[in-house]
């Protein structure tokens, strides 16, 4: 297994429903949390967190869970959504990292195709 891996539960997804995924953890060394960003290709357009391990959120692009969230469980999960989309053939990119003193350790990345 990878040091960090990003495993989507679907393989596209459709705007306006949610997008669920898992981040693990598989790294001995130190951090301080993970990082998942989000793009949508040929867009501006913007994925909303809304779930985190079962408590909501709502931030945009952009999820930092700190390591004593995550604690000795090693991975977590987030729900996500693309409320609206103007590209027919776009993907979503998801990238997850561990960050140690705001440096990026190593990173996973998974494209999802949007369907509009």
């Amino acid at each position: 297994m990878k040091e960090i891996q990003l495993i989507m539960d679907q393989n596209s997804a459709v705007v306006a429903s949610d997008i669920t995924g898992t981040v693990a953890i598989n790294y001995d060394g130190r951090f301080d949390g993970i990082q998942v960003n989000t793009y949508i290709t040929g867009s501006s357009e913007q994925v909303i967190f809304t779930n985190v391990d079962g408590k909501t959120v709502s931030l945009l692009t952009r999820l930092y869970v700190n390591r004593d969230v995550i604690g000795d469980k090693r991975s977590f999960r987030f729900t996500a959504r693309v409320d609206k989309s103007s590209q027919k053939d776009s993907k979503i990119r998801f990238r997850a990292a561990i960050i140690q003193e705001h440096k990026e350790v190593v990173s996973d990345t998974v494209f999802v195709p949007l369907r509009v």
